[in-house]
C-alpha cells in the first residue's frame, strides 16, 4: 500500500472544506440569506494545496481529481494562504479575533504562491517528434493549371520561410509580388517530385555516388545529380556551342501527372505546336522527356 503524501492530505482538507462550503451555502438559502460568492474566503496553510489550486498545469489523477471537486463547489479566486503560525487552533484569541492582520484589507493579506515547476504531483508532458512524408496530394487536386500550381506553392513557401525567420524580421519576405526566385523555386521543387515519384531508386543509387542500376530506363543516359539534386542527362556534348544547361537537360517521365500539367501549359503557350516542335521546344527549356 502506497503511503499517501502530507500534500495530499491537505488536499483532502482542502476538498471537505470545499463540501462543507456547498452545505453551509445550501442552509442559508433554505433561510433566504442573501450573499455574494466575492464575501466568502477560504483559507489553507499549504503553498502546495494553494499552488495546485490556482495553476493550470496538468496533475496526476489523485490530484487533478480533486482539484476539479474543488473547483465545481468554490472559485479559484476564494482560496487563501494562511502561514500556518496563524493557524494553530491551541491559540484561544485565534478562536475569536483572527490573526491581526485579517482586520487590514485584503488587497495587504499575504500571498504565496508556489512556483508551477516546484509543485509536486505534476504529469510530465512528453513530446514526440513524427517524421511524416509531405502529401502534395490536396494542392494537385486544387490546382489543375501548372502556373497556379507554382504561384500556390510559392506563397506557401514564402509563408513557411517567414514562420522560420519571426526572430529576425529585416529577413522576411514583405512584398506582395512574388519574386522571380522565388518561382524558379517552386518549379525546381515540383519537378524534384516529379522525379522522385518516377525514379526514386536511381535518385538514391546516385545520391550515393553509384551508377543506375542495370535495369534502369536511365541507364544509357549516364545520368548525374546537379547542384538543384535533380537527374540530368550525362554525355558527349562537353565541347558542343550551346548553354550547359542544354547539354544536360533534366529527364522526366512523360506519365507523370505534374510533367502532364507542365507539358499541357506548354503546349498552349505555343500554340497548340506540333509534336516535333514541341519537343524542340522543351529541349531549348533543358527538358528531356522520357517514355517509360
Amino acid at each position: 500500500m502506497s503511503t499517501t503524501t502530507i500534500p495530499r492530505l491537505e488536499l483532502c482538507g482542502a476538498l471537505l472544506l470545499s463540501e462543507l462550503v456547498e452545505e453551509i451555502k445550501a442552509e442559508l438559502s433554505t433561510i433566504n440569506v442573501q450573499f455574494s460568492l466575492a464575501e466568502i474566503v477560504l483559507w489553507t496553510d499549504s503553498t502546495v494545496v494553494l499552488g495546485w489550486i490556482q495553476s493550470a498545469v496538468q496533475l496526476k489523477s489523485f490530484v487533478a481529481n480533486r482539484i476539479t471537486q474543488i473547483l465545481d463547489n468554490t472559485e479559484r479566486t476564494m482560496w487563501r494562504h494562511v502561514p500556518t503560525s496563524n493557524a494553530l487552533v491551541d491559540q484561544n484569541h485565534m478562536w475569536w479575533n483572527g490573526p491581526s492582520w485579517l482586520l487590514d484589507t485584503d488587497e495587504l493579506w499575504q500571498v504565496r504562491l508556489l512556483p508551477e515547476e516546484d509543485l509536486p504531483e505534476v504529469r510530465p508532458i512528453k513530446l514526440v517528434l513524427v517524421a511524416t512524408n509531405v502529401d502534395t496530394g490536396f494542392i494537385l487536386n486544387r490546382c489543375s493549371k501548372w502556373l497556379k500550381l507554382i504561384y500556390v506553392t510559392a506563397y506557401m513557401r514564402r509563408f513557411i520561410f517567414n514562420c522560420r525567420k519571426n526572430d529576425n524580421n529585416q529577413h522576411l519576405c514583405h512584398t506582395i509580388s512574388l519574386t522571380i526566385p522565388e518561382l524558379n523555386e517552386s518549379k525546381l521543387w515540383w519537378l524534384r517530385r516529379a522525379q522522385a515519384q518516377d525514379f526514386n531508386s536511381e535518385i538514391k543509387s546516385l545520391q550515393k555516388e553509384k551508377c543506375v542500376g542495370p535495369r534502369s530506363c536511365l541507364k544509357s543516359l549516364n545520368p548525374y545529380l546537379d547542384d538543384d539534386n535533380l537527374i540530368r542527362v550525362g554525355g558527349r556534348l562537353t565541347y558542343a556551342p550551346i548553354s550547359e544547361r542544354r547539354k544536360c537537360p533534366i529527364v522526366l517521365s512523360s506519365k507523370n501527372s505534374i510533367v502532364k500539367m507542365l507539358f499541357h501549359h506548354e503546349h498552349i503557350h505555343l500554340l497548340h505546336i506540333g509534336p516535333q516542335g514541341f519537343l524542340a521546344r522543351t529541349y531549348s527549356k533543358d527538358i528531356l522527356a522520357h517514355q517509360r
